[in-house]
């Protein structure tokens, strides 16, 4: 279980960091800043894409230990439950805010920018502590 907690804290230390750096090379310029401004029909339908994206998928992660077939597989499998859906959990929160990072610096638009910092912020309620990964696995008395 311990080599499950590691990996997922890598894999939400590294989503994390990727997002900073991304942030670093768009303000050092090393990133093209605007590239895409012009093309409003693209602007147009990234921005669509990835509002609705990031409505669905933010909230989505953030219940998805909660759905009966997900909490009764982690029950049963623990470990191996665990990573599967860790991983599958954090990459709901991971592609949204590294693509609206990257299409933050591509359109210039605060639109990609607040959905980012949007999904940074959520992504602290999935942090996948000893504690809660613990709690994740363990059965719940719903009598109490």
């Amino acid at each position: 279980m311990n080599e499950v907690i590691k990996l997922l804290k890598l894999v939400f230390y590294l989503s994390v960091a990727t997002a900073l750096l991304i942030v670093v090379l768009g303000e050092t310029g090393v990133l093209p800043n605007g590239l895409w401004a012009a093309n409003v029909s693209a602007d147009f339908v990234v921005t669509s894409m990835m509002e609705l994206s990031t409505i669905i998928l933010l909230p989505l992660a953030l219940r998805l230990f909660k759905i009966s077939i997900v909490s009764n597989d982690l029950i049963l499998h623990k470990s191996v439950a665990l990573r599967k859906w860790g991983i599958i959990r954090l990459c709901m929160m991971i592609v949204p805010l590294i693509l609206n990072t990257l299409f933050y610096y591509f359109f210039m638009r605060a639109t990609f920018g607040y959905m980012a910092i949007i999904v940074l912020i959520a992504m602290m309620f999935i942090y996948p502590s000893t504690s809660r990964c613990n709690a994740e696995t363990e059965e719940i008395d719903d009598n109490s």
